[in-house]
């Protein structure tokens, strides 16, 4: 069985998210019943808590927003259709 790499937005974009971007790929994650964990984190540029996903869900999640479709649908057929 593969073991799923918990990773943050910042680590799988290289670049801070933002809090928009970051509760819509939470919500997604959420409506999806996909694991969610959290770090906290502390340097120059942010204080507090990051949530962790899945990377492949990550890569999924971007993949649907590059060809225009809307996440959660996108995802949820991809689940259902497995």
């Amino acid at each position: 069985m593969e073991t799923q790499q918990l990773i943050s937005l910042y680590d799988y974009l290289g670049y801070p998210a933002g809090p928009e971007l970051g509760r819509q790929v939470a919500d997604v994650a959420i409506k999806l019943k996909r694991q969610i964990s959290s770090r906290n984190i502390t340097n120059t540029r942010y204080k507090g808590i990051v949530h962790l996903y899945d990377r492949k869900f990550l890569k999924e999640y971007f993949e649907a927003k590059q060809l225009g479709l809307e996440p959660a649908t996108a995802l949820e057929y991809l689940q259902n259709n497995r």
